[in-house]
């Protein structure tokens, strides 16, 4: 008997409620600085015999108030004293909103999405200005990487990662005054005919507040192999979502990993892939 293995879509997705601010003339002149948070500092991700780490969590506190034109994180990947994973590796980085209980995993709002280089190090910043309404105060962020070597192993140590948040004050030009999620960070079986891509992402009902824009972020990258045509992520396939009815689609190929990727990676970064590059971040799709 044999064994049908099928591709898997990695994705996951938040709504942005944002609303256009317009600008406001104010006699009075409040004084912001810029701010830098902290988050993960050279933390290890790593698996082995003996220890599970490659699902970590850090605290992080952010200002409260005050606005901020501009809000990006900064990505760092090291390389432990064992070297790094010599494979390609998924990771993301998210904000836990809901403690998992039991069974149940914790809900967490996908902040980036990365692959990781072959066998060294890598650094990358992204946008996420949109998020301001998740990143105040007192936050936990979840991180992980799909690593399966550890200290002692032959191929390498698995990784160090560190975050932080640069905070540029100004008014943005929205502002974005709730993020609502939609789908947590989940595997949608693509390329069974027995299992539709709905049982996986089934169709969600919100309740929206008033704002005077949307906007909808989404993460989808493929991974796996076995299905129809057995081409794991080497195969360019067309996502859609339907909001209210109106269908709206992207093609997520991506034909640039020759050059977007980290820079003395080892292994076939260069090859097109489904949504991801190795050594790279994986590109939100964002629909307005």
């Amino acid at each position: 008997m044999t064994r049908r293995r099928w591709t898997m879509a990695s994705t996951s997705v938040a709504v942005m409620v944002a609303l256009v601010a317009p600008a406001q003339v104010s006699t009075a002149i409040a004084v912001q600085r810029f701010a830098v948070v902290p988050t993960f500092d050279h933390t290890p991700l790593f698996f082995s015999s003996d220890d599970n780490r490659r699902d970590v969590s850090t605290q992080a506190s952010f200002p409260v108030s005050g606005e901020f034109a501009r809000i990006t994180m900064h990505v760092s990947l090291d390389c432990p004293a064992g070297g790094c994973d010599p494979w390609d590796r998924y990771g993301t980085i998210g904000l836990a909103t809901e403690p998992g209980t039991g069974d149940s995993p914790a809900t967490v709002i996908e902040l980036a999405r990365f692959m990781t280089p072959y066998g060294v190090g890598g650094r990358w910043s992204l946008d996420v200005t949109d998020m301001r309404p998740l990143l105040t105060g007192d936050v936990t962020l979840a991180a992980h990487i799909d690593t399966w070597v550890g200290p002692g192993s032959d191929g390498g140590a698995g990784w160090q990662l560190s975050t932080w948040f640069d905070l540029a004050p100004g008014r943005p030009e929205r502002k974005a005054i709730a993020v609502i999620p939609v789908w947590s960070p989940r595997e949608v079986r693509y390329g069974d005919p027995i299992v539709p891509t709905a049982v996986d992402a089934p169709t969600v009902t919100l309740e929206l507040p008033a704002a005077k824009a949307f906007s909808l972020r989404t993460f989808v990258t493929g991974h796996g192999q076995g299905n129809q045509d057995d081409c794991a992520e080497f195969c360019p396939r067309t996502h859609s979502i339907r909001v209210n009815g109106v269908r709206h689609d992207t093609a997520g190929w991506r034909n640039d990993c020759a050059t977007s990727g980290v820079r003395g990676q080892r292994g076939n970064y260069w090859y097109s892939r489904a949504g991801w590059c190795p050594g790279s971040l994986v590109k939100p799709w964002d629909v307005d």
